[in-house]
């Protein structure tokens, strides 16, 4: 039982090390949003077409004035 109970764990720590060595080839994890972005109220499934002219959305400024950092 014990034996089992070890490789159970050999093969966890494998796999945890598996998973950091991936997230670590694609960069870090946390990326931030300052700046500028185009905003519009609603949801439209056609605003995520690369041929979408949004060139009348209102710019927001990230973070907001009043706005922290969790």
């Amino acid at each position: 039982m014990k034996k089992i109970i070890t490789i159970q764990w050999i093969v966890l720590l494998i796999f945890v090390g598996s998973l950091k060595a991936s997230a670590a080839a694609f960069g870090p994890m946390e990326q931030s949003l300052n700046g500028m972005w185009k905003f519009r109220i609603g949801d439209n499934m056609d605003w995520a077409s690369p041929n979408y002219d949004d060139s009348g959305w209102n710019l927001i400024k990230a973070p907001a004035l009043g706005e922290s950092r969790l």
